[in-house]
């Protein structure tokens, strides 16, 4: 009798309670799919992201102490990073020399000439520096915060060696008596998206819906973008995190499924299909301040004028949009 390869795959909890086993499953999964990213291995073996990351703890994996303002205190030392934010939208990913800023209750803010990230401190219970060889995507070194279920909270990616070398001594001596021990998943409360400091504003006079299925206006939005519209503020906003990228976007490359962000300082890369609603909103006067689209776990992307100088073509952009003309 032979066996058939379900049967013989391990269950998640197998997985998680074997970290050993764990990290093979996830090699031959990045051997039969190249370019494999882990948030998408870890949602094809069932596990939580950060179990993939503990599965490596002693191979390229640092367990570092739950305590994010220690550990973000040097980033103005780290040159040019990668700063990426994931929601059932998409990932927002900004590229910039950060510093770390304090923020309102337990809030903290990385800022950089083109960037603003803030995040909940207190939702980070697993912190690692990974450092990760691939044929795919060669070396790369990161630090990796997750909250008590698994799930990313905040990632950043350093790119400069020096800096990375340099940033890795810091992790390592604040590493020393902390126990590398392999990550058990805990049940937490998804937070509700105004939860987060600076998240909530004041409800606009106008909601208006986009013309058309909310995932097409979407894609036709964004394939629209040319950087005749000024400056644009892009911001992925969650309950736990929120990211901001001020800059031109001068093109989006799209398909049914994807839209695709790759401009020098910015880059996205966001599900057509996830989008649940498209709105503009309006002023008292019924001048667009902003476009909107939401996902079904709450998350938003949120397109405005990064200035004032910009908000005149923005709003032409808008008008655009707002009219059967938005959609094919």
């Amino acid at each position: 009798m032979t066996s058939t390869p379900d049967l013989d795959r391990p269950t998640p909890a197998q997985l998680l309670a074997d970290p050993r086993q764990l990290a093979e499953a996830w090699e031959r999964l990045k051997a039969a799919h190249h370019h494999l990213h882990a948030p998408e291995a870890a949602r094809l073996l069932g596990v939580p992201e950060a179990a993939l990351v503990a599965s490596r703890l002693g191979q390229g994996a640092l367990r570092l102490p739950a305590d994010p303002a220690l550990i973000l205190a040097s980033a103005h030392q780290w040159r040019r990073v990668l700063v990426a934010l994931g929601t059932a939208l998409g990932v927002h990913l900004s590229l910039d020399p950060v510093r770390l800023a304090l923020g309102e209750g337990a809030a903290l803010r990385l800022v950089g000439p083109h960037l603003e990230t803030v995040f909940d401190a207190s939702r980070v219970a697993h912190v690692f520096w990974f450092v990760e060889v691939d044929d795919s995507h060669g070396r790369t070194r990161s630090l990796q915060m997750f909250d008590a279920a698994g799930e990313a909270v905040i990632k950043l990616f350093i790119f400069h060696k020096t800096a990375a070398s340099v940033a890795e001594k810091t992790f390592q001596a604040l590493a020393a008596g902390i126990e590398q021990t392999p990550f058990l998943p805990e049940a937490v409360a998804n937070p509700d998206i105004a939860s987060l400091p600076g998240q909530a504003r004041p409800a606009p006079p106008i909601r208006q819906a986009l013309p058309g299925p909310a995932p097409e206006a979407f894609r036709q939005l964004f394939a629209a973008l040319d950087g005749s519209q000024g400056p644009l503020s892009v911001t992925l906003e969650a309950g736990h995190a929120r990211q901001r990228h001020t800059g031109p976007i001068t093109h989006a490359r799209t398909d049914a499924a994807m839209v695709h962000l790759h401009e020098q300082d910015i880059r996205a890369h966001l599900r057509v299909g996830a989008v649940a609603s498209a709105v503009a909103e309006l002023d008292g006067n019924g001048a667009v301040q902003s476009l909107v689209f939401g996902a079904v776990d709450g998350s938003r992307l949120r397109l405005e004028p990064a200035d004032p100088a910009s908000a005149t073509a923005f709003r032409i952009f808008a008008g655009w949009a707002m009219t059967a003309g938005g959609v094919a």
